[in-house]
C-alpha cells in the first residue's frame, strides 16, 4: 500500500490533479482538514460527535519532525497531494521540505457511532509513514504530532489527566458540560499537555530553539494544547517507519482486550466454612487498559462475603474491585472470600465483569466469568414416635402413660435449634372422658454426647399437651427428648391419641427452617382401656 500510494503520488502531480483540502465522514462523525497554510496552526474540525453535533472538538491538529542535528523542528508543510474519500484521507509529500531526506504519507480514517449511553461519539485514526530517500544513507528523525482538542466545542473548562504512560500515553480531557476526549500515540517516547499560549506545544515546535516534551500534566480548568513525541527514530537507507495516534470525542481511544477467569475452592463447600474465589483478570493485547475494576453480581441470601484480597481497596472490593492500570501484557489476580451460612441455598454462584472506562474492548465476550459451587448444606431431621407402657391394653382403673420421643436424627448434619417461645411439641390430646397427669420432659443434657442443650417446659390446656422453649434450645444430631403423659381414662372403649381432626407433631410451627424431610414429624397411637376384672381375669389366666 506504500508504495503504490507514491505511485499515486507520481500520477497525481504529473496530471495536475491535486485534490482540494476537505472532509471525511463516517455516519454522525465528520472530520474536516481546514484550509491553511500547514505550518503551526494546521486547522482542523471535528463534529457530530456530541450530543450537539455542531459542536467542533479539534482546533488544530498537525506533524512536526526534527532532523538529526536540526536546531530546531519543522512542521509538514501543505502536502503535495490530497486526497478525500468517504471515511479516509491521504496526505502525501514526495520530498518533506524539499530536503531531499524522506518523503511521507499521512492516512486519517475517522469512524463515528454511538457511545455506550447511547450518545453520538467519534474518532480519528491517523498513521504517517515516512521513508528515507537515500538508499546509502540513514536519516535519525524526531517526529512530534500535535493536538488542540476543544472538548464540547468550547476553549476553557477543560480538565486533563494522563490515564495511561510508558510507551502508550494516553490522555483525557474532560469538558465541564460532560463531554470527554482521549488521545492516544502508540510507542511514542514522551507527551506534553500546556495550557494554550506562548508555550504550547505549537509555539514550542515553530520557536528558533530545540524541544522535548516534559511528559507532565498540569492541573487545574484550563484549554490545553497536548503532543507526542517519538525520539530518534532511524531509517535505515530506503527504509519506511510509521507513526500512529488516535483522537477521539465521548470513544475510549484504547483498544485493549480485558478477559477474567474465575475457580472457587473447596467444591463442593460446606455450609459455616469459607469458599475461596480466585479471579484472574488478564491484559492479551500489546495496549494499556486504565483504571480498571471487576464488578460482581449480589450474592444470593444466606451467602456471607468475608472480604477480598488483590483489590486495590482491599478487604472492601466486594462490589467492586479496583484493579488499577494493568499494563499490555500483564494480569492481576484477585482473591474473593464468602461463606454460606446456614440456610444458604444448594449452590453459591459467583459472577464478576472486568471493565476499564476508557477502552473499547476489542472482545468485550471474555470479559465476564461465573462459577457455580456446590453445598454440602447442614440439614437437621427431627423426629417423633409416640408408645404407651401398657402394650396397647390397660384396665381403666390403672390408666397408662403415653411417651413421646422427640430426636433429631443422628445422620443429620446439623443442629435443630428453636428460638425461646418456639413450639416444640403439640399434640391434640382424646378430649372425652379422660383425664391427664402432669407432664415430664426429660432432655438428655449436662454434657452428654449427643445432648440437647437448653430448656423446655410442657403444659396442658384444652386438652391440647404443648411443649415450648424456654431458652434458646438444640438438638444435636442423634440428641433425643422425651415426654412421659400420664392418662387416666374415665370409661371403656379405645383411645386414640391425636383426637379426631387433631394432630400430633414436633415442630408445629416450622420454626426450624434446616430440616431435610418433614413428612416423620408426626405421631399416632390407640389404647385400649377394659373393665379391670376383666383385664384381672386375662392377667391371671
Amino acid at each position: 500500500m506504500y508504495r503504490a500510494s507514491f505511485v499515486a503520488v507520481l500520477l497525481a502531480a504529473a496530471s495536475g490533479l491535486v485534490h482540494a483540502q476537505g472532509a471525511i465522514n463516517d455516519g454522525n462523525a465528520t472530520f474536516i482538514r481546514g484550509e491553511s497554510p500547514w505550518d503551526s496552526t494546521p486547522a482542523a474540525d471535528l463534529t457530530g460527535v456530541s450530543q450537539t453535533p455542531t459542536n467542533d472538538h479539534v482546533y488544530q491538529t498537525g506533524w512536526a519532525f526534527r532532523v538529526g542535528d536540526d536546531t530546531r523542528e519543522t512542521f509538514l508543510p501543505k502536502p503535495d497531494v490530497q486526497q478525500y474519500e468517504g471515511a479516509v484521507s491521504e496526505m502525501q509529500w514526495n520530498d518533506v521540505a524539499g530536503r531531499g531526506l524522506f518523503r511521507a504519507v499521512e492516512t486519517s480514517t475517522v469512524i463515528g457511532g454511538q457511545n455506550i449511553t447511547g450518545s453520538p461519539s467519534g474518532s480519528v485514526v491517523m498513521r504517517l509513514t515516512v521513508q528515507n530517500l537515500s538508499l546509502s544513507e540513514p536519516v535519525t528523525l524526531d517526529v512530534f504530532h500535535v493536538i488542540d482538542m476543544d472538548v464540547g466545542g468550547s476553549g476553557v473548562g477543560d480538565t486533563a489527566q494522563l490515564i495511561a504512560s510508558g510507551d502508550t500515553p494516553t490522555m483525557r480531557f474532560d469538558d465541564e458540560f460532560g463531554d470527554v476526549g482521549y488521545y492516544y500515540a502508540e510507542d511514542a517516547d514522551r507527551f506534553a499537555i500546556r495550557t494554550i499560549g506562548p508555550d504550547d506545544v505549537f509555539f514550542a515546535l515553530d520557536d528558533d530553539s530545540l524541544d522535548d516534551f516534559e511528559s507532565s500534566v498540569p492541573s487545574g480548568d484550563s484549554d490545553y494544547t497536548s503532543g507526542v513525541q517519538w525520539s530518534n527514530r532511524v531509517l535505515g537507507p530506503g527504509q519506511s517507519l510509521s507513526f500512529s495516534v488516535r483522537f477521539s470525542i465521548n470513544r475510549p481511544a484504547l483498544n485493549p482486550d480485558l478477559s477474567i477467569s474465575m475457580e472457587s475452592t473447596p467444591n463442593p463447600v460446606t455450609q459455616g466454612m469459607p469458599l475461596d474465589h480466585t479471579i484472574v483478570v488478564s491484559n492479551q493485547s500489546a495496549l494499556p487498559a486504565p483504571g480498571a475494576s471487576i464488578e460482581f453480581s449480589p450474592f444470593a441470601p444466606g451467602i456471607d462475603v468475608v472480604g477480598t484480597i488483590g483489590c486495590v481497596n482491599d478487604p472492601l472490593g466486594y462490589p467492586e474491585c479496583d484493579l488499577g492500570d494493568i499494563e499490555a501484557g500483564a494480569m492481576r489476580e484477585v482473591s474473593l472470600r464468602v461463606v454460606p451460612a446456614a440456610g444458604s441455598p444448594p449452590q453459591v454462584v459467583a459472577s464478576a465483569t472486568v471493565d476499564s472506562p476508557d477502552i473499547s474492548d476489542i472482545a468485550p465476550g471474555n470479559n465476564t466469568a461465573t462459577i457455580a459451587t456446590s453445598v454440602n448444606l447442614l440439614l437437621s431431621d427431627l423426629q417423633i414416635s409416640k408408645t404407651n407402657d401398657t402394650d396397647n391394653e390397660a384396665a381403666d382403673i390403672d390408666g397408662w402413660n403415653w411417651i413421646i420421643e422427640l430426636r433429631n436424627d443422628p445422620a443429620a448434619t446439623a443442629p435443630a435449634d428453636f428460638a425461646p417461645g418456639d413450639r416444640i411439641l403439640l399434640d391434640r390430646l382424646p378430649d372425652v372422658d379422660v383425664a391427664y397427669g402432669l407432664p415430664v420432659l426429660s432432655l438428655v443434657a449436662g454434657g452428654n454426647s449427643p445432648e440437647v442443650s437448653g430448656t423446655a417446659s410442657c403444659q396442658i390446656a384444652n386438652f391440647d399437651l404443648v411443649c415450648t422453649a424456654t431458652s434458646a434450645l438444640s438438638f444435636m444430631p442423634g440428641a433425643s427428648a422425651t415426654v412421659t403423659l400420664p392418662v387416666l381414662p374415665q370409661s371403656l372403649g379405645s383411645y386414640t391419641n391425636p383426637r379426631e381432626q387433631g394432630g400430633c407433631m414436633i415442630d408445629p410451627d416450622n420454626a426450624v427452617e434446616n430440616e431435610s424431610i418433614e413428612s416423620n414429624n408426626f405421631c399416632a397411637d390407640s389404647v385400649l382401656s377394659v373393665d379391670f376384672m376383666l383385664f384381672s381375669d386375662s392377667f391371671e389366666d
